[in-house]
């Protein structure tokens, strides 16, 4: 179990390729999705403006991490989950102690979740990226609230949920989950310079056989590292 990449490295990252390249630190740049639409943009690196030139950063920052995450899925997360399948007979039973009694996982929420870390780890990432993409969510939202902070407003008396984005900017959401792993959430489930599987997801834009692609075992593994962290620390705690 590897921690997220630090943002001062990936910030030093993006810094130490455009001293080799000057035309990245002049030139803008785009991000097209698989029909051809442009769905992000950064103009230059090096600007007058401080906050374009910061916009550009956290652009290419992301894209530094969503090739950190290829990565990492492809030498460590997908051998390790084929493993497992080859020497364990396994069902959805067996992911709920990961789950139940879960501060991570709200409350009903529990079979769901379990279904959808069964699925990810047969290998089932279509049922797999439906689930916990938007489990994910609902997990950020129930970790946020318990802790006494709103997740919805007010207007005209209708009570509106907080989109993810802005929860994810939440000083709370900061003090839970820590720097590292806000700027991962928000490549990995809103950010267009990143993956942005949830608002993929949400809107049906996945197509079949993208649900196979790195993304969506990480998202699936990175499921599932948050809903150990609180049996981790029981053992820990108990050893």
């Amino acid at each position: 179990v590897s921690a997220p990449p630090s943002v001062g490295g990936l910030r030093a990252t993006v810094i130490a390729l455009g001293q080799h390249s000057v035309l990245q630190n002049l030139m803008p740049s785009t991000l097209v999705n698989v029909q051809g639409k442009t769905v992000a943009a950064r103009g230059a690196l090096v600007s007058e403006d401080t906050d374009a030139a910061e916009v550009a950063m956290l652009f290419e920052m992301h894209r530094n991490a969503a090739k950190l995450r290829s990565t990492y899925v492809g030498a460590v997360i997908e051998p390790a989950r084929y493993q497992i399948t080859l020497e364990h007979d396994f069902g959805i039973t067996d992911l709920l102690p990961f789950t139940a009694h879960n501060p991570f996982i709200c409350p009903a929420h529990e079979m769901t979740a379990a279904t959808g870390l069964a699925a990810g780890l047969r290998g089932d990432f279509v049922t797999a990226g439906h689930l916990l993409a938007i489990q994910m969510e609902t997990s950020i939202r129930h970790v946020i609230a318990s802790r006494g902070v709103p997740t919805s407003t007010v207007n005209d008396g209708i009570q509106m949920e907080i989109e993810l984005g802005a929860l994810l900017r939440l000083p709370m959401a900061l003090d839970v989950f820590g720097e590292d792993r806000i700027f991962e959430l928000k490549g990995l489930l809103v950010e267009q310079a990143g993956s942005n599987l949830r608002n993929l997801v949400a809107h049906g834009l996945v197509e079949h056989q993208a649900f196979f692609s790195n993304d969506f075992s990480y998202l699936w593994w990175s499921f599932l590292q948050l809903c150990s962290v609180p049996y981790f620390g029981r053992r820990d705690a108990a050893g």
